[in-house]
C-alpha cells in the first residue's frame, strides 16, 4: 500500500496559486523557526538600531504544483514553498486540526533548542 498520493495545488487550493501570481501580491515571509524567533538587544545602547529579526528573511515566490497527501487519519498535505532565496521549503498542512497544540509544541521545541 502506498504511503502517500499526489495531487495538484491548482486542484486543491486554486486561490492560493492565483494569489502568488497576482500583480499586487505583497511579499510574505516563509514561516520558518528563524523567522519567528525574536532576538533582544544585549545592552540598552543597541536598542535604537536593533533588528529583532537579523539576517535576510526569505519570502514566498510561489508554491510548487505537486502536493503529497499522506496516508494518516488527518490526511495531512505536504506542500513545497519556493522562496526568494532560491530554496524549496517543505511544509505540512493539516486540515481540521487544533493549531494551538502545534504552536505549544513549537514553543517547547524552541526552548529545548536554546538549552542545547
Amino acid at each position: 500500500q502506498a504511503r502517500s498520493t499526489t495531487t495538484s495545488m491548482d486542484k486543491i487550493c486554486r486561490e492560493l496559486v492565483r494569489l502568488t501570481t497576482h500583480k499586487d501580491f505583497s511579499p510574505i515571509i516563509v514561516p520558518l523557526q528563524s523567522s519567528l524567533t525574536v532576538t533582544l538587544p544585549t545592552s540598552h545602547h543597541q536598542h535604537t538600531d536593533h533588528n529583532p529579526f537579523p539576517g535576510i528573511q526569505p519570502t514566498i515566490i510561489r508554491f510548487d504544483d505537486k502536493v503529497e497527501i499522506l496516508q494518516s487519519m488527518q490526511k495531512p498535505k505536504k506542500i513545497i514553498i519556493l522562496g526568494s532565496d532560491g530554496k524549496a521549503y517543505s511544509m505540512m498542512c493539516k486540515p481540521k486540526d487544533d493549531l494551538r497544540k502545534d504552536c505549544r509544541l513549537m514553543e517547547f521545541n524552541s526552548v529545548i533548542n536554546k538549552f542545547l
